[in-house]
Formats: structure tokens, sequence, C-alpha cells
């Protein structure tokens, strides 16, 4: 119990100092905690309009699975 506890410690603060020393990409998806989904759909819509300034046909689908 102890070592899962330290193991946690550990991995909290070196999340911590990734993102402070910005060792960590603005668009990291996934795997950060306090992190929404806001910063993904600002990007995939981003990705989307690029596409479609240049003449492209893109689009999105996407599925949520509890």
């Amino acid at each position: 119990m102890l070592g899962k506890l330290i193991e946690k410690l550990i991995g909290k603060r070196l999340q911590n100092q990734s993102i402070l020393l910005n060792f960590i990409y603005l668009n990291q998806l996934g795997g950060l905690k306090q992190q929404s989904t806001t910063n993904v759909d600002i990007f995939l819509i981003h990705l989307i309009y690029s596409g479609w300034a240049k003449g492209l046909q893109m689009s999105i689908l996407a599925f949520y699975i509890a």
C-alpha cells in the first residue's frame, strides 16, 4: 500500500513539473489530469476548418463508449 501511494505521489509531481517546464506539447491529448476535452475539440475543429480552407472535404465522426 505504501508503494502505491509513493508511486502516485511521484507520478503527480512528475506531471506537474513537466507541465511547468513545458516538456509537454500544449495539445497533448489524454493522460493528463485536470485536462478537459475542450482542447481536443478546438484542435479538431481547427484541422477541419484548415482543410476546408484548402478546398478539401473533411469531417469527423466520434463515438462515446462508456
